[in-house]
């Protein structure tokens, strides 16, 4: 499949889901929702990537996506859905939309980069704008649905932090 395919696909999903009135609003009152959560800094990270599927053109994607992993990734994403997702059933498909394009259009991280880490803070080079660091992968590629499997985030530490104080212990949202 081609990825501006897929990517227009997801748009059209997502223009759809948004003329119901409820996710649409829902979607805005959550980024205004701010406590300073890891929770609060995913629903920004998902707002601002869900303007993007609206707003840019769906031809720009180039490249090819593997069929299979396509299908594994749906599958894998429908069980952690299905386990961990919100109640609302419009809002799972909203994020199951933006984890589909950042998986497979635009291979960016499915969580935001700019969480940073307590201990063990990534190592600041010249490249750090182009690559993202995720405390969790290492681990969480065990799991046998684990979403990490298809994220585009390298694993930082090489070895597991030993508790999640350790690991996400403050963040920095990005202005909209």
């Amino acid at each position: 499949m081609e990825k501006s395919q897929l990517f227009k696909e997801l748009q059209n999903r997502l223009i759809s889901l948004l003329k119901d009135s409820a996710i649409a609003e829902a979607r805005l009152n959550r980024i205004t929702q701010n406590r300073g959560s890891i929770e609060d800094a995913i629903a920004v990270y998902n707002f601002a990537v869900s303007q993007d599927i609206l707003h840019l053109d769906a031809s720009s994607a180039r490249g090819i996506i593997n069929p299979e992993i396509l299908s594994r990734f749906r599958t894998s994403l429908a069980r952690y859905m299905e386990e961990n997702g919100p109640a609302n059933p419009g809002y799972k498909t909203y994020i199951s939309i933006i984890c589909e394009y950042l998986a497979m259009v635009v291979q960016k991280p499915l969580h935001p980069p700019y969480i940073r880490h307590f201990k063990n803070n990534p190592p600041e080079d010249e490249d750090r704008a182009a690559r993202w660091y995720c405390a969790f992968r290492t681990e969480s590629t065990k799991a046998p649905y684990a979403l990490c499997k298809f994220c585009n985030s390298i694993p930082w530490p090489d070895k597991p932090a030993e508790t999640a104080a350790d690991v996400m212990c403050y963040f920095v949202l990005p202005r909209l």
